[in-house]
């Protein structure tokens, strides 16, 4: 086991640990935090590099882990870039587009994506949910980004407190809407390559199913109390994120059978487990509420 700690970083008030562990095919830890802080959400770029969103005490941060583990640890947006206040107070899901290697982050209390260069944090563009346009004023409460996705130049928002998913190009133009008949709380999204879209709600406790066009397909109800994180792997196989069991399952795509279930280094329970990505190298990244995992999967 290798330690090293890195000094206060000067924007913060807190050390970071990077913990690398090597196995043949077991998981290691490769970041903990001394001090709490918020369940985070991750994504993978093109070039193995992954980069989470996470609160830690006060302040909204990205990390940036390369193929060697290595880490910085940044400002989520830097106050002169825009006011602070307005965008990215409370970041849920992120996303790289692999073509343009931007970061898209969906902004829970806004109910905004806000778009970013993924490589130095600057702000691109940024737009407000349909609903948000409409009702900014009185209902925005209500209109809150959680989940999101990019596939083809689309990205897919879920509006968690009303259950729809929203459909714009990266540019921001609205599309489409679906699954106010289906959903009643969406948290994470996936898309296939089939452009199908994947769905996880943790009160009805599935993966819905819907294609390219917002058309229900199925219900996937797998073993889940409240499904949350959602990727797909090399394989087609989804990895859902379960933060009341506290556990990673691996399930098929079609049928929802569980296929296999993640499970933490040290044989303990997962502490409320939300952010996972799957990389092009094939490994699997999770972020709990203790650490960041990376698995050989």
């Amino acid at each position: 086991m290798i330690r090293i700690l890195l000094g206060t970083l000067p924007t913060f008030s807190h050390d970071l640990v990077i913990i690398v562990e090597h196995y043949a095919r077991e998981p290691k830890l490769v970041a903990f935090y001394p001090q709490p802080y918020r369940c985070c959400w991750i994504t993978s770029m093109s070039n193995g590099v992954v980069i989470v969103a996470a609160r830690v005490g006060s302040d909204d941060v990205l990390m940036t882990f390369d193929s060697n583990n290595q880490t910085v640890m940044t400002p989520l947006l830097e106050s002169n870039v825009i006011p602070y206040s307005s965008i990215c107070l409370e970041p849920r899901s992120i996303a790289v587009d692999p073509k343009t290697q931007h970061l898209f982050v969906a902004n829970y209390s806004y109910g905004q994506v806000v778009v970013l260069n993924a490589h130095n944090g600057q702000l691109q563009r940024h737009w407000h949910t349909s609903n948000n346009i409409k009702n900014r004023q009185k209902y925005a409460y209500y209109d809150r980004a959680y989940g999101l996705a990019i596939s083809n130049r689309k990205v897919y928002v879920a509006l968690c407190h009303k259950p729809s998913i929203e459909v714009f190009q990266d540019d921001g133009t609205y599309l489409f809407s679906f699954g106010k008949d289906h959903l009643r709380s969406p948290k994470g999204v996936a898309v296939n390559t089939q452009e199908h879209v994947f769905v996880a709600d943790d009160i009805l406790k599935q993966i819905l199913v819907f294609d390219q066009d917002g058309v229900f397909l199925r219900g996937l109800t797998g073993i889940f109390h409240s499904p949350s994180g959602i990727t797909i792997d090399r394989g087609g196989n989804l990895i859902v994120t379960d933060y009341s069991r506290n556990n990673i399952q691996v399930i098929s795509a079609t049928t929802g059978e569980v296929v296999d279930e993640v499970r933490h280094p040290e044989m303990h329970m997962f502490a409320t487990p939300v952010g996972v990505c799957a990389d092009q190298q094939g490994f699997i990244w999770i972020a709990d509420g203790n650490g960041i995992y990376k698995y050989s999967y």
